[in-house]
């Protein structure tokens, strides 16, 4: 059964569903200038991805993935490792192009990594976390275990998010 989590706007973080995923609004400081570096960063399907990073192309991922945004975004980075006393080693806008015709997603884990997330910029398509759908929301970030099964949830509009991967550090 899948149930679908809402969150209380009024709460700027919020934990949900007993901590499988936490869902925090208004993540970025600025998510519109966010949003407008998106439009002008350069992507790569997952195997010109594997020629640019063959250590994080591990996969045969639908969509278009940026170039690690480590140096881009250290506000981004430095929060998401102050709030969650995390070491992010990758994060990358992704878009889903419905022009793709991308099939129906499966779920994943990201073995490779502690705790991932998502954080909303554009479009529609929530994510589905080990049966629990969190709906798509401008500058929504949705964190949670990397190894607990997930995937994106595609809509009827392209897509783009920025998507993290770290270790914990403790």
């Amino acid at each position: 059964m899948m149930t679908t989590i809402l969150t209380n706007s009024m709460q700027p973080y919020s934990l949900v569903s007993k901590s499988k995923y936490q869902v925090f609004e208004n993540f970025l400081d600025d998510p519109d200038e966010v949003l407008e570096f998106s439009k002008s960063s350069n992507y790569y399907t997952a195997k010109q991805y594997a020629e640019y990073n063959k250590s994080e192309s591990i996969g045969k991922w639908p969509g278009l993935r940026s170039k690690n945004l480590m140096l881009e975004l250290p506000e981004v980075v430095n929060k998401i490792q102050n709030m969650f006393d995390v070491k992010v080693g990758w994060i990358t806008f992704y878009k889903h192009l419905l022009e793709q015709n991308i099939s129906a997603p499966m779920p994943h884990i990201d073995k490779k990594w502690d705790f991932s997330g998502v954080i909303y910029l554009e479009g529609n398509g929530g994510t589905w976390i080990d049966g629990d759908e969190v709906p798509f929301k401008y500058n929504r970030a949705v964190c949670f275990n990397a190894n607990v099964p997930h995937h994106p949830l595609h809509g009827n509009t392209d897509r783009t998010v920025i998507t993290f991967f770290s270790k914990y550090t403790t």
